[in-house]
């Protein structure tokens, strides 16, 4: 623990300081505390704030001791104590267990109709593949089928000359 440049205490951090607070109240493990004990010889500033410390922690232990009134122990006697509200979640899952498996059971029944009606509904919107062969085998005998030799400028000439059949 050297000074730093601007010539304040080594301790002057927050860390630090603690470990001098610590050192001072005694809770220092003795290999660090004859560390601290070597660098506060050499410290002018580091031994000041170390005095400090000791009439500051003296001052505190000499002011008289007041005692909590009785009425604020109780209070914090009931809020300790107290069972806390139950939310929503706790209110559910407390109550009887026949409800957990019906529950679960439900969930389990909607999830098979929504399964089943989601696979019907994909199946009545295909397109049977009968009426697709029909419309081209018809298109291709009126000859509404473009050849395969079209490049992409005379496809669309052959498109916009295409008219709906008048039934």
């Amino acid at each position: 623990m050297e000074r730093d440049p601007e010539g304040k205490g080594c301790f002057a951090s927050g860390v630090e300081s603690q470990i001098l607070s610590a050192y001072v109240d005694g809770q220092i493990p003795s290999a660090e505390a004859e560390r601290i004990e070597t660098h506060l010889s050499a410290c002018a500033n580091c031994r000041q704030e170390a005095e400090n410390l000791r009439a500051l922690k003296s001052v505190m232990k000499s002011l008289p001791r007041k005692t909590m009134p009785s009425s604020v122990i109780a209070l914090l006697e009931e809020k300790a104590y107290a069972k806390p509200a139950r939310g929503f979640l706790e209110r559910i899952f407390a109550l009887p267990k026949v409800w957990v498996p019906a529950a679960a059971f439900a969930l389990g029944v909607l999830a098979l109709a929504l399964f089943i009606a989601r696979g019907a509904s994909d199946s009545a919107e295909g397109v049977p593949v009968q009426a697709l062969l029909a419309a081209h085998y018809r298109y291709a005998d009126e000859g509404s089928v473009p050849s395969a030799d079209l490049s992409a400028g005379s496809f669309s000439a052959k498109l916009a000359s295409y008219q709906e059949p008048v039934e």
